[in-house]
């Protein structure tokens, strides 16, 4: 479990070589791009938190079930949203590789809500902007923006969930998350 304050991201990716004495040597993997794995930490406020995590990680059933997450980590920063349109703009070191491959954006409000947007295009205004198209309009202003980030397919990278109580009915838990795909409508599981 990581501690104090760094953020450790791992990358999973198919690795061919070839030893000239031996020939070629391939470790086989199942994905055609490298994939991101992370550990996804979550604190705990009461014991009805802790029993909602349990029955979530029920339903995934460890390695073996795919589910759609915003990855709250890889955060998007927001520089203006278009005033009723369908447009915003963002930083644009923050559309490099990993964000052309990801279509939808995942946008966390200040109440605690989450409003899922289809990117469909994106231009580079300048060397420090990117405007960022949306299928639907923006029903909410900047203000009330908490955290956006992309959203994609992800499979729990263990079998085994370990929570650990702090004491005053808080527990924080920390669990391996591998990023298999980038989310699309299609993908849902």
């Amino acid at each position: 479990m990581p501690q104090g304050g760094f953020l450790q991201r791992d990358f999973v990716a198919e690795i061919d070589k070839v030893d000239l004495q031996i020939g070629p040597i391939f470790k086989r993997t199942q994905w055609k791009f490298t994939q991101y794995s992370y550990t996804y930490r979550q604190v705990f406020e009461n014991p009805q938190e802790v029993a909602a995590w349990k029955s979530r990680f029920q339903r995934h059933h460890g390695k073996a079930r795919q589910f759609w997450q915003p990855s709250f980590d890889i955060n998007v920063r927001l520089k203006s949203i278009g005033s009723g349109g369908t447009t915003a703009d963002i930083y644009a070191d923050d559309y490099g590789i990993y964000g052309q491959q990801h279509k939808v954006l995942a946008f966390r409000m200040m109440d605690g809500s989450t409003h899922i947007l289809e990117i469909t295009n994106a231009v580079a205004i300048d060397g420090t902007t990117t405007r960022i198209t949306f299928a639907s309009p923006i029903a909410f202003q900047k203000s009330d923006v908490y955290v956006v980030s992309y959203l994609s397919v992800h499979r729990l990278d263990g079998d085994t969930l370990e929570i650990n109580w702090i004491g005053g009915g808080k527990a924080e838990m920390a669990i391996r998350m591998l990023e298999l795909a980038p989310y699309y409508e299609s993908d849902e599981t």
